[in-house]
């Protein structure tokens, strides 16, 4: 359900916010910089109650310190790389646990790049398309570095 509601309320000194209230339903959420064309941050299928606050914790997200940099290749089997028209996708989604998630644009050609650093530590990508899809690839964001992950897709 899309309620185009946004931020009601922030708290300059520790960026907490709150929205609603919102109807019961089932819901998408997802945070993004001003300007920009990635999510920082999304959770998806999320049940709200009538009358039940839903607190998701703190959201780390953007450029932060300790933070590491991510770049993705995806090939088909033979090794050839496949670029956004080759796949019919134009993101992939990384997450670090279940409750963080980023859309990752393409840079153009066959590279992905997030347009944020990455928290250090142990992540997952994923990629879909409707030719295409690739395993979940496990890898370690390092602080001050670029970490390369190179993803197989197979047709579906």
């Amino acid at each position: 359900m899309y309620t185009g509601i946004r931020r009601r309320s922030l708290d300059m000194e520790t960026g907490a916010f709150e929205f609603g209230p919102i109807p019961p339903g089932m819901y998408d959420l997802s945070v993004r910089r001003a300007k920009t064309r990635g999510v920082l941050w999304a959770r998806s299928d999320i049940a709200l109650r009538d009358g039940v606050e839903v607190d998701f914790g703190n959201l780390v997200i953007g450029d932060l310190e300790g933070a590491g940099h991510l770049e993705v290749l995806i090939q088909d089997e033979a090794g050839n790389r496949l670029d956004q028209s080759a796949l019919g996708t134009s993101a992939l989604r990384v997450r670090m646990s279940d409750r963080m998630m980023s859309v990752l644009p393409q840079d153009g050609g066959d590279r992905w790049r997030p347009e944020f650093a990455l928290a250090a530590g142990d992540w997952f990508a994923e990629m879909a398309s409707r030719s295409y899809r690739a395993s979940k690839v496990q890898f370690t964001i390092r602080e001050g570095e670029t970490t390369q992950v190179v993803m197989t897709a197979t047709l579906r």
